[in-house]
Parts: structure tokens; sequence; C-alpha cells
């Protein structure tokens, strides 16, 4: 099979790829809140705690362009 590579892309949500596995944001939210890693940081578990819709993007944007350390902005990362 050929394929050609073009510059179009398609940006789908949770509903669309929970379809096929992926997870909703409250089980994403979940899922990056019970990483061990995240829990090995305190300012990461407490971000999260503090974030009442469960908005992980937010907290992303957050961690990566916040007062937060190389050390945590990996864990998070990750």
């Amino acid at each position: 099979m050929n394929f050609q590579v073009r510059k179009t892309v398609l940006l789908t949500g949770a509903g669309f790829t929970h379809n096929f596995g992926g997870f909703l944001a409250t089980k994403m939210w979940e899922r990056i809140f019970n990483f061990q890693e995240i829990r090995n940081y305190p300012s990461l578990v407490q971000l999260l705690k503090d974030d009442d819709d469960f908005d992980y993007e937010s907290a992303y944007h957050q961690v990566m362009y916040g007062e937060f350390s190389p050390e945590e902005q990996r864990a998070f990362t990750n």
C-alpha cells in the first residue's frame, strides 16, 4: 500500500476516542492522579485536587508553564 502524507489534521475529543478504548476526561484525570510518579510530588497532587472540573489539559498547562520544577514537569508528562 502507498500512503500519502498530508498536512491536514483531524482533532477529536474524548467522546470520539472513548468508542475505541480511549478515556473520558474524568477517567483520564483519575489515571493521572493515581499514577505513582505523580503521587511522589505533593504539589502535583494538590494541583489535581484543586481542579474542580477534572480539566487535566488545564492542569498540564499550569505544570508546563507555571512554577513547577523540571522533575515535576517530567512526572506530569510521563
